[in-house]
């Protein structure tokens, strides 16, 4: 007789890696869902509107006025992805679009 065959489950569609969180201005992401430094400009361009006139690079800084970790700038006509590498995380509600978290 031949072997029993495996179920037959149909593939779903894995959950997104990242989010942008427009609800979140800092301090941070929710523990345990923080962007690495090493990930963040990937993640950016991966959860950015595509209507959002996104700079190519992201950049590394750091700054008391900022949130911490992953974010979206909007730096007049343009929205940039920027890192804080820092301990002094602030809410910024002026211009950051949102935190690029890690999906929960």
């Amino acid at each position: 007789a031949p072997p029993p065959s495996a179920p037959s489950d149909v593939p779903t569609a894995p959950a997104p890696a990242y989010v942008l969180q427009t609800d979140l201005q800092g301090p941070a992401c929710p523990d345990g869902l923080w962007v690495p430094q090493e990930e963040c400009e990937a993640a950016g361009h991966a959860v950015r509107p595509a209507d959002m006139n996104l700079r190519t690079t992201a950049a590394v800084i750091d700054a008391s006025y900022t949130p911490c970790g992953c974010f979206l700038w909007q730096g007049g006509s343009q929205v940039r992805i920027y890192y804080d590498k820092g301990v002094d995380c602030s809410i910024h509600t002026g211009r950051v679009v949102g935190m690029v978290c890690r999906s929960g």
